[in-house]
This record gives C-alpha cells, sequence and structure tokens, in this order.
C-alpha cells in the first residue's frame, strides 16, 4: 500500500483477500520494485473488487520511480529463467489464493 511516500512494495496482504466464490478472486504480482537488483515478482490473489486500487497503486510506483541508492551498488546475479505456470484464482476457505492448475 502507498501510504508512505517511499514504500515501494505491492502486497496482496494490503488488499481485501477475503471471498465465496472463485469468481470474487484475481491473481496479481506482488513485487518490492526498488530491490538493489531490481523487481521480485511474486504471485497472489486479491477479491476482484479491488483490482482497480491495485492498479493505481502499482502504476503509482511506477511512475514514481525508485528513491536514490546510498553506498554501493550491490553485485546482482543474473535472471533466472521463471518457468511459465499460469496461476488462477481459487477461494479458499474464505480467502483468495493464487494455485497452479
Amino acid at each position: 500500500m502507498l501510504g508512505a511516500a517511499c514504500d515501494t512494495r505491492v502486497s496482496a496482504k494490503d488488499y481485501n483477500q477475503t471471498c465465496t466464490a472463485n469468481a470474487e478472486c484475481v491473481v496479481i504480482s506482488e513485487a518490492e520494485f526498488c530491490q538493489p537488483c531490481g523487481a521480485v515478482f511474486t504471485a497472489a490473489a486479491i477479491n476482484v473488487a479491488e483490482l482497480s486500487r491495485y492498479e493505481r497503486e502499482r502504476d503509482a510506483i511506477s511512475k514514481s520511480g525508485c528513491p536514490p541508492r546510498l553506498g554501493p551498488t550491490p553485485l546482482c546475479l543474473p535472471p533466472q529463467p521463471v518457468p511459465a505456470v499460469e496461476l488462477r484464482p481459487v477461494c479458499n476457505a474464505g480467502t483468495c489464493e493464487a494455485r497452479a492448475p
């Protein structure tokens, strides 16, 4: 959630994740956009009613950029290939989750 001026993380826990059916859920990408070696994305799910707020807050981070880094730039490993897995939104015990088919 973008409550703080320098918050550069998008997290599903900051959004409503409650549900009663799979159709109420949507898969999103969680990320810490300003990690020293670039954004690291993971999949999660939120209630579909929160999707537009999630998109606005994610886009605001993209437009504002990352704060300047202090100190030396860390050595980063090259990106590793990630298997292409389509996740689907599932309502599990009243909470939206992202699951592999």
